[in-house]
């Protein structure tokens, strides 16, 4: 089922899509859900300590600059590595097994694509990303008009309205760019890198060439929050949301059906979706659910042949079953 350099891949004949009502309506759900949690968020938890630190930092004598790259280096530092060693951990001791997407054995990453993958994580996160947050994405936030890094929050209307713009500049952004990078054209020199893992892990989320990284991670992640020149908090939330999101989203761990799921506390269908996408290489540009970009432009059609989520997970399990 490996397909790939296809912009837009197709099956004949074409299965089923689904109800377009339902597709907006949850995609609406889905999304609010989202912008309340960070809200939520946000005033319950990460405010007080970053008005603390921010304070702290600038008393001292501190640049605001350097205070917005050194924290946002160290938020993704501290969550790339800590829920993704997690995940790893849970696969060495049969935690959550029940949850695990099955894989055949020739899915299970190398001992020498880890190492590749981790060494590039290192060079990225400690050199070439707070470089480039110093010396481009700073200054293009300050133009934007980014308040100070201990201006109070803004009305939460204007809170609410930034998380959201993040969300959909966000799922537009890196469906094209994604879904270019699948081109004929592009797919080799751009995005084969990320695709070395056919049964994806955590550490995989990060595992791409240099333009792949700005053009469809980094760019797609921040430019909702940077160009609207959001609040610093705002900014740092957003961003701990998508890392976390899409480590999830490549973990190998699918926690549909859990409780956690049945109250919005997972990216269970975006885990489910994005590991078809590495498996079968075959569509699924987006993330879910349901997928909305992926559902108006026809680019799903080999996860709505195996039946969604549930048929998808159904499958991997009986692969699994065979290769033992």
């Amino acid at each position: 089922m490996s397909c790939g350099a296809a912009f837009t891949p197709r099956l004949c004949p074409r299965p089923h899509a689904l109800p377009h009502l339902h597709v907006m309506w949850t995609t609406f759900l889905y999304h609010a859900r989202v912008v309340l949690l960070c809200a939520g968020f946000l005033y319950a938890f990460a405010w007080p300590i970053h008005v603390s630190f921010a304070r702290s930092w600038l008393a001292r004598g501190l640049t605001p600059r350097w205070f917005f790259v050194t924290s946002v280096t160290a938020l993704h530092v501290l969550l790339y590595w800590t829920c993704n060693a997690l995940t790893c951990w849970w696969h060495r001791t049969g935690a959550f097994a029940r949850y695990r997407i099955g894989r055949a054995a020739r899915q299970e990453p190398g001992r020498q694509l880890l190492l590749e993958t981790l060494k590039e994580a290192v060079l990225g996160q400690l050199i070439v990303e707070p470089a480039a947050l110093y010396f481009l994405v700073w200054p293009v936030y300050q133009r934007c008009g980014a308040p100070a890094i201990d201006a109070p929050l803004p009305p939460l209307g204007c809170t609410l309205a930034s998380f959201a713009l993040a969300y959909v500049s966000h799922d537009w952004l890196f469906y094209w760019s994604h879904r270019a990078s699948h081109s004929s054209r592009f797919y080799k020199i751009v995005h084969k890198q990320h695709h070395a893992y056919t049964g994806s892990i955590g550490f995989a989320a990060e595992f791409a060439s240099p333009l792949e990284q700005m053009i469809s991670m980094k760019v797609p992640s921040i430019s909702g929050v940077v160009l609207t020149g959001a609040h610093p908090a705002i900014f740092l939330v957003w961003l701990s949301y998508r890392l976390c999101q899409t480590y999830e989203a490549h973990s190998g761990y699918c926690f549909y059906g859990s409780w956690l799921h049945s109250i919005g506390l997972t990216n269970s269908e975006s885990a489910a979706f994005h590991d078809f996408h590495h498996t079968g290489n075959r569509g699924n540009f987006g993330f879910g659910p349901p997928a909305y970009l992926d559902h108006c432009f026809g680019t799903m059609d080999g996860w709505l042949a195996l039946g969604g989520i549930k048929g998808y997970l159904a499958a991997q399990r009986e692969r699994c079953k065979k290769q033992k």
